[in-house]
Formats: C-alpha cells, sequence, structure tokens
C-alpha cells in the first residue's frame, strides 16, 4: 500500500522528469523578423510630394511646407502628420518575400487594377491584395512585388477626412478672445474675463473654469473630420469666432448640433469636424466654480 511519503515522492519524481523533458526540449525557437527592405529609392525624410489615387475617387494631393504637411487637393487643409508619416513609412518595410513583376500574373496578387496607387514623389507604388494565411499585403514598387504587414490600407478605406488633421485649431494656438454662441471670454491685462455681453454671472465662474475652456479648444479635436459635398448655408447656424494673436480675422464654426450629434463647420475649408457629445458640450460651456480653491 502506498504511504503518504511515498505518493509526495512519486510526484516529486515524476515533475523533476517534466522539468528535465521541459528544458531539453526548449520547443521550437521563434523565427527572425524579415529583413527591412527599401521599397522605392527615396528616403521618408526627403519625400515633399504625396498623391493618393484610387479607382472611384479624386486624386488626394499633398506637399510638405515648412516641415508640416499639408492636403493641397481637393481642399486646402492641415495634414494629420502621423498618419502622412504611417504612409511614408511604406517606403521601407520589412519583407521576407518579394516577387519579380510577372505581367501575366498580376491579377493573382490583385495589382492588374490596383484599387489604390501612391506617389512619392516621382516614385510609384500600387495596392494589392491580401494573402489569406496572415492577411499580409501585396504592394507593387518598380519592378518587385513585395508582402508586407498591412497596417496601413485603413487610412486609404476612410476617405478624405481620415488624412486631414483632426485639430481644431493649428499647433501652438495663442488665443486672445473666445465667442461662443452664450458666451465671450476675452484676456485683459493678462487675465480671461466674461464679457459684459455674455449672458453668465462672471462671479460664478473662476479663473480656473475660465483657463480650462481655453484649454479645451487650444487641444480640442474631432473624432473624425469630413468634407463638405455641397455649399453650405451659415445664415441660421450659430457661430463660434476665435481670434487668434497676430490675426485679423477670427477662425470661425458653424454649428450643427442635434440630440445626436455636433459638427462644427468651416465653409471656407469645405471641413466638417464631427464631436462627441462630451466633447462638444466641453468646448461650449464652462465649469461653473465659485473660488479658485475649489
Amino acid at each position: 500500500m502506498m504511504t503518504a511519503r511515498n505518493l509526495l515522492n512519486l510526484v516529486i519524481a515524476v515533475a523533476v522528469i517534466v522539468l528535465a523533458v521541459i528544458a531539453f526540449y526548449p520547443g521550437k525557437k521563434p523565427e527572425p523578423p524579415p529583413p527591412m527592405v527599401q521599397l522605392l529609392p527615396v528616403s521618408k525624410a526627403d519625400v515633399d510630394h504625396l498623391n493618393i489615387h484610387s479607382h472611384d475617387k479624386p486624386v488626394l494631393r499633398f506637399s510638405k511646407q515648412d516641415q508640416q504637411w499639408f492636403m493641397s487637393d481637393p481642399v486646402h487643409a492641415r495634414a494629420s502628420e502621423h498618419r502622412i508619416g504611417t504612409l511614408l513609412d511604406l517606403l521601407r518595410q520589412p519583407s521576407s518575400t518579394q516577387l519579380q513583376v510577372d505581367k501575366n500574373n498580376l491579377a493573382k496578387y490583385g495589382l492588374d487594377a490596383p484599387r489604390y496607387g501612391l506617389e512619392f514623389n516621382e516614385y510609384s507604388m500600387t495596392i494589392g491584395d491580401t494573402e489569406p494565411l496572415n492577411n499580409r499585403r501585396y504592394v507593387m514598387a518598380q519592378d518587385t512585388v513585395y508582402l508586407i504587414e498591412d497596417y496601413f490600407s485603413h487610412l486609404l478605406t476612410e476617405g478624405e477626412g481620415a488624412l486631414i488633421d483632426h485639430a481644431l485649431l493649428p499647433p501652438g494656438s495663442i488665443i486672445e478672445k473666445l465667442q461662443l454662441p452664450e458666451l465671450t471670454l476675452q484676456k485683459k491685462a493678462g487675465q480671461w474675463q466674461i464679457s459684459d455681453a455674455s449672458r453668465l454671472d462672471a462671479e460664478h465662474y473662476s479663473q480656473d473654469s475660465l483657463h480650462t475652456l481655453i484649454d479645451e479648444w487650444r487641444y480640442g479635436r474631432a473624432l473624425t473630420v469630413t468634407l463638405l459635398s455641397e455649399p453650405y448655408d451659415t445664415s441660421a447656424a450659430p457661430a463660434i469666432r476665435v481670434y487668434m494673436q497676430d490675426q485679423a480675422d477670427p477662425i470661425i464654426f458653424y454649428v450643427d448640433q442635434t440630440q445626436l450629434h455636433t459638427v462644427f463647420i468651416r465653409p471656407e475649408l469645405k471641413i466638417r469636424y464631427h464631436l462627441t457629445k462630451d466633447t462638444a458640450q466641453r468646448l461650449m460651456r464652462l465649469t461653473e466654480k465659485t473660488s479658485d480653491l475649489e
């Protein structure tokens, strides 16, 4: 009959054997990462023009001016530096599979009539299908087809607004006056003040709450951006005017607000900034406080 001590010794012996087997057979070693390959003979830093072609949409054109990217067509607007940078990363990618171009086999990779094409300065790249095993995507650059990780195609399919900067104001903006539909803040002698014409009792709001509202505008971002497809009638829309330092004319947003959504519209740029309900409230309301110490 096996005693408790014998049972314990047996368990220990089995554990030792299992550990020895694991140590002797450590398992399959992970495969090394694929090598980095330069897909086009131009560096990310040297690209100053980027065009995106689509079979069913107008060409999107971007240019770099003073180290900042702008969309120049179909509208003129600040571009998303991060998202443009993601597309520029396509110039140099890890790729373990490279195939010489065979025009008779391009349909196999979705490259015979590609949905998207990219131009980096004078160099072009076309985007094909994904392979079913790992969902990596075929891209063709010059005379070679590469298989790379697909981390970028959503930027091409989300629409023109996906590549526009979602920030409401330019980086580094210094606000001097903020005129909301029911509230006006103006900076005087280094202090933010509620205008006499506002409909609020200034004594109910602290300097902290005024600064918070201004910072919401300085760093405010839209959830999504879309383009206006037709002229926008501003006659009945509430307006927001943001006066910037060293600029004579304000930036004007027209507010399209329902129970379900809030959109800030800049008709001259043909841009619609779609906001969450919480973001819109923070941009259009003060937090009530009676003391800076609260």
